[in-house]
């Protein structure tokens, strides 16, 4: 019966089949392979494994730190677009008044110039200011709009959050369970 003291890679052989054989004759050159000869190579392999979990799992709460920054920043921008949207939305209401006003004024001018009391002249030039305040009502409404969006994608986002949590718990879960395999394999 044969046996070694320590596994590893057979070399050489020093005798054929069938030879006979003395005790204590070598029969055999065994290269030790590193990791054996280096100490345990299962306590080498589960340190490995271990540390790859840990990278895991600190990527994993990286993610998470990375989403509630986000998530935060989100907030903060959802709650300054939403009082940029007050302050367009007022200045829009002081325009409907405002072209209500001239609309009105410009009509006066109107029938004061049928009477003969108001030059052409200072009626273009109540036209004139109309036009000017549509065209700011139109450039607010515009505005309007664009905070209306922006808000729109920061909601979209915030939706998102947690779909990108759930992906990174999954990612960190997988290699979790990826490494635990390998660690009982080993």
């Amino acid at each position: 019966r044969l046996s070694a003291r320590e596994g590893g890679v057979v070399e050489a052989l020093h005798v054929a089949e069938g030879d006979k054989v003395k005790a204590g004759q070598p029969i055999a050159t065994i290269r030790l392979s590193n990791a054996i000869a280096m100490g345990d190579s299962y306590a080498a392999l589960s340190r490995s494994l271990t540390e790859q979990v840990a990278a895991a799992e600190k990527y994993a709460a990286s993610q998470q730190a990375g989403l509630t920054a986000d998530r935060t920043r989100l907030a903060a921008n959802h709650t300054s677009l939403g009082r940029e949207l007050a302050e367009a939305g007022k200045r829009v209401d002081l325009l409907v008044a405002t072209v209500s006003v001239q609309d009105g004024a410009l009509e006066r001018s109107r029938r004061l110039l049928e009477q003969g009391a108001l030059s052409q002249r200072e009626l273009e030039t109540q036209r004139t200011l109309l036009l000017q305040t549509h065209g700011e009502l139109s450039d607010a409404r515009a505005e309007v709009l664009r905070l209306q969006r922006q808000i729109a994608e920061t909601d979209a986002a915030v939706s998102a959050l947690p779909i990108s949590a759930a992906s990174a718990q999954a990612q960190a879960e997988t290699a979790h369970a990826t490494l635990n395999a390998r660690k009982a394999e080993a």
